[in-house]
C-alpha cells in the first residue's frame, strides 16, 4: 500500500510540474506582446502595459525626466513617444501615458495582500540588451528573456517582496506575474555584495494598485522636475588657455580635474582643479544641464554656465569671470567645454577637453 502510495505521489508531482511548465509558456507567450522596450537619458528598460494608454515601469528608469520612447519586441523600428503620468518614488514605480495607444494585450494587476511565501512567480525583461552605437540600439538575442523564480519573503510594512529570480540591468521595470499570469510586481533593484546570490528586491501589488487606480495617497504625486534624481560626475581635462599662450616659460595646456553635481539632474554646481604648478588654476560654477536624444541610446546634454577662474602664476593670483558651454554625451566619453572670461588683463579664452570617468553617485 506503501508503495502504491510513493508511486502515486511521484506521478502527481510529476502532473503538476508538467502543468506548471505549459502554464509558463502560455505565460511567456503573452507577454511577448505586452512587454515592450523604453528608451530613455540613454539607457534601456523593461515595462508592461496595463491599458490601451498606459506603461508600467520602474521609476530609476524614466527619473531624469527626458524624453522616453516605447517599442515593442516584434516591432523595433517603430516606436511611440511617453510621457510620466504619475509615479511613487519610494516604491519606485512609475506610470507612463503612451502617444499613441496601443490594441496589444494588456497584463491584469493581481489583487492586494495576494502574494505567499513560496508562490511560484516569473518576469520577462530585456537584460543586457543595450549596444547603444548599433543601429538597433539592442541585442535581439537579449529581448523578451523570460525567468522563473518564488516569492522569498514578503515585507508588508514596505509593500514589497524578495525573489530569487534572475535580474540584471535591462530587466528594471519589468513584470513580475504569478502562475496565472496577473501582475504582482514591478522589477525594481537587486541586491549586491561579495557572495550575494539572486536576491530581487521588488514593489508588490499593492502600491502598484494605488499607482495605477490613482488612489489618494501621500506616495503617488504627478512628476516634476524636482523630482529627478542628483547625480555626480568626475572628468579628467586637459585645457589649452589663450593667457599663457604669448607668454616665455608659461605652457599655454594645462591640465585638471573636473567634479561636477547635478542637482535634480538640472542645476550643475562644479569645481576644477589643475595638476600643474605655475600656472595652475582653480575653478568654481553653477550652470543649468539641457538634454536631447540624439538616438535611442545616446543623449547629448548642453551645459551653459557662469565660472569663476582664478590663476596662480609667478607668485600672483589673478580671477577671471565669465560665461561657458560644455557638451557631454551619454556613452561617449569625451566632453567639450568652451570658456570666455574676462579679468584685470583682458580676455582669456579656454578651450577644455574632458575624459568622462563616469557618475560617482546619484
Amino acid at each position: 500500500m506503501k508503495m502504491w502510495t510513493w508511486l502515486l505521489s511521484i506521478n502527481l508531482a510529476g502532473l503538476t510540474l508538467s502543468t506548471s511548465a505549459a502554464e509558463w509558456t502560455q505565460q511567456a507567450e503573452k507577454l511577448e506582446k505586452a512587454v515592450p522596450i523604453l528608451f530613455s537619458g540613454g539607457g534601456l528598460c523593461s515595462g508592461s502595459l496595463v491599458s490601451r494608454e498606459y506603461v508600467l515601469t520602474a521609476w530609476h528608469c524614466v527619473d531624469r525626466l527626458l524624453p522616453i520612447e516605447v517599442a515593442w519586441q516584434d516591432d523595433l523600428k517603430n516606436g511611440t513617444k511617453a510621457s510620466v503620468a504619475r509615479i511613487n518614488k519610494s516604491l519606485d514605480l512609475a506610470l507612463l501615458k503612451l502617444e499613441t495607444p496601443s490594441d496589444r494585450p494588456t497584463v491584469a494587476i493581481a489583487k492586494s495582500n495576494s502574494l505567499q511565501v513560496g508562490q511560484a512567480v516569473a518576469t520577462m525583461g530585456h537584460p543586457m540588451a543595450l549596444k547603444p552605437f548599433s543601429r538597433g540600439s539592442v541585442d535581439e538575442t537579449l529581448i523578451g528573456v523570460f525567468s522563473t523564480g518564488v516569492v522569498s519573503k514578503v515585507n508588508t510594512k514596505k509593500k514589497e517582496f524578495v525573489t530569487d529570480m534572475s535580474i540584471s540591468p535591462g530587466n528594471s521595470g519589468g513584470p513580475v506575474v504569478n502562475a496565472q499570469g496577473e501582475l504582482v510586481g514591478v522589477v525594481s533593484r537587486k541586491h549586491m555584495g561579495m557572495g550575494v546570490g539572486q536576491i530581487g528586491i521588488i514593489p508588490g501589488p499593492e502600491g502598484i494598485n494605488q499607482l495605477v487606480d490613482d488612489k489618494a495617497d501621500k506616495a503617488i504625486v504627478r512628476p516634476r522636475w524636482m523630482d529627478a534624481d542628483t547625480r555626480a560626475g568626475l572628468i579628467l581635462t586637459g585645457s589649452e588657455h589663450s593667457l599663457f599662450k604669448d607668454l616665455p616659460n608659461l605652457d599655454s595646456w594645462l591640465t585638471g580635474v573636473y567634479f561636477h553635481l547635478d542637482l535634480f539632474d538640472r542645476l550643475r554646481i562644479a569645481f576644477e582643479d589643475s595638476f600643474d604648478e605655475s600656472p595652475d588654476y582653480d575653478a568654481w560654477g553653477f550652470g543649468w544641464a539641457f538634454h536631447f536624444p540624439l538616438a535611442r541610446a545616446i543623449t547629448m546634454s548642453v551645459v551653459p554656465a557662469w565660472e569663476q577662474w582664478t590663476y596662480h602664476a609667478n607668485g600672483a593670483e589673478v580671477d577671471y569671470d565669465g560665461y561657458s558651454l560644455a557638451v557631454e554625451f551619454s556613452g561617449f566619453p569625451l566632453r567639450f567645454r568652451w570658456s570666455q572670461l574676462d579679468g584685470p588683463t583682458g580676455s582669456e579664452n579656454i578651450f577644455t577637453v574632458g575624459l568622462n570617468l563616469g557618475l560617482l553617485g546619484r
